[in-house]
């Protein structure tokens, strides 16, 4: 299980949506990103609780992720 989240971070979203994204970076772009990005911390959480609970500080403490999104 942890490979496959691991190939799916690696190369889908961070090979080809971040990639893409960077050319086109709106309000929209960045909402999807974040909500991607959560849902990927969700997924990862039960495996590597520590490093997940480190990166929601972070999100919650630069207010980079807002109550209806998370």
């Amino acid at each position: 299980m942890a490979n496959s989240i691991y190939d799916f971070v690696w190369n889908e979203y961070c090979d080809w949506y971040l990639e893409i994204a960077k050319n086109n970076i709106n309000e929209t772009t960045q909402n999807n990103l974040i909500f991607s990005i959560v849902r990927i911390i969700k997924i990862c959480h039960p495996i590597i609780p520590f490093i997940t609970e480190d990166i929601w500080k972070e999100f919650y403490n630069k207010r980079l992720c807002r109550q209806n999104q998370c």
